[in-house]
């Protein structure tokens, strides 16, 4: 005898809160701020294009992986917000 559908339970991950989303925003900016912040210390001149690229990537991956359950598309979006702001950030800094 097998299990109609409508028998079985289907579980689906919930997508995250727009708090939660905010919050993983921040907690990425202030993650690659701190990294810009420590490259600085170490060393590495503002003019260094690692310190330009390094931060927006550090926060984009923080926003990517941090949205478990999201759709791909709109993690990606977030991503891409994510490091355009901090690339703005870090070349005017």
């Amino acid at each position: 005898m097998t299990a109609s559908p409508d028998d079985q339970q289907v579980t689906r991950a919930r997508p995250p809160s727009a708090a939660r989303i905010v919050a993983l925003t921040l907690v990425a900016f202030v993650v690659a701020i701190a990294v810009h912040t420590l490259l600085g210390v170490v060393g590495v001149g503002a003019d260094n294009a690692s310190r330009l690229l390094v931060t927006p990537v550090i926060g984009a991956l923080i926003a990517f992986f941090g949205l478990a359950g999201y759709t791909t598309v709109g993690r990606l979006r977030l991503a891409a917000m994510v490091g355009i702001l901090l690339l703005v950030f870090s070349g005017a800094s």
